[in-house]
């Protein structure tokens, strides 16, 4: 598993399952209980994604038992996580509002959101970036890795190098960010040279998404009366505008995007009211007035 996904797992059963289960053996837990426990964090108000989380660790212990013969069935299969609650929704941008971002921002945060906006990468992915990974003479980006908290690992659809054209306007976004960005220090020769990150923190290592955002982002979207988004709304906008308006096919935007399922990349699509409305006058005009040309107007 990825270090991030090892490291929530570990901290699930540390904060939550080994007090309430730990002192029980395995093959005395039943689904009910299982059911109760669930119940129980839902009652102590834990998200519906921590209860997720915690309701995929421990199916995994019992499958594992039962590979190794140690107990005939997995009571941990049926649990149900209860009801979803969503506090805040993901969204997508409005072009207006990419528009006046991209406008007002201050680099290197401009330059990474156009990135992110433009092709639909993770956050992860771009500050993963390393100078060697654009070859704007032929318009492409390799994404060989991620960056997430610090820690570099594979992508996280793993195996899934892959080529990311880049467009003419985003491409003179790069020339000129890549013109500022310092070569890797060779102050110590004794240690090795660091790697080329196409955006660098002042210490050599890749920038920190939070950081990012919080420091360079935020404020200036705030300021402009810009409401709340993260890193990941903008890959949101990037498939909404690019899948809905853009009419791109969505094989084609599973590809753009490194899923590994159709069905994920079409939950990336949010819905376009303008679009619904065009498409019911049209529908109108079809049922109404048939010898007038459909249109929107």
């Amino acid at each position: 598993m990825k270090r991030n996904t090892r490291q929530m797992y570990q901290d699930r059963w540390r904060k939550q399952i080994a007090p309430a289960l730990s002192s029980e053996q395995m093959r005395n837990v039943t689904t009910l209980d299982l059911d109760r426990f669930m119940t129980q964090l839902q009652q102590q108000r834990y998200s519906w994604q921590t209860r997720v989380h915690i309701r995929n660790v421990i199916p995994k212990m019992y499958s594992t038992a039962q590979k190794w013969k140690w107990l005939p069935e997995n009571p941990a299969k049926w649990v149900d996580v209860g009801q979803r609650k969503i506090v805040r929704k993901q969204r997508a941008l409005s072009v207006e509002e990419v528009q006046l971002l991209a406008e007002h921002l201050d680099e290197p945060a401009r330059t990474a959101f156009i990135l992110a906006v433009t092709t639909g990468l993770r956050i992860g992915e771009i500050l993963g970036l390393q100078v060697e990974d654009l070859d704007l003479a032929n318009g492409t980006i390799e994404i060989q890795r991620s960056v997430s908290r610090g820690q570099v690992d594979t992508t996280k659809t793993e195996g899934s190098n892959r080529q990311v054209p880049t467009p003419p306007t985003l491409m003179e976004v790069l020339r000129v960010h890549l013109s500022n960005v310092r070569p890797p220090s060779r102050a110590n020769p004794t240690k090795p040279l660091v790697a080329n990150w196409l955006f660098p923190s002042t210490s050599g290592t890749p920038l920190s998404d939070r950081n990012l955002i919080n420091r360079h982002v935020y404020p200036v979207s705030k300021r402009l009366g810009i409401p709340h988004f993260s890193w990941h709304s903008l890959r949101h906008t990037f498939s909404t505008l690019g899948g809905n308006e853009g009419t791109i096919p969505t094989l084609v935007m599973k590809q753009l995007l490194g899923h590994s399922k159709l069905s994920t990349t079409e939950k990336y699509m949010h819905e376009l009211h303008s679009q619904q409305r065009e498409a019911m006058t049209k529908i109108e005009n079809l049922i109404w007035f048939p010898k007038k040309k459909a249109s929107c107007q």
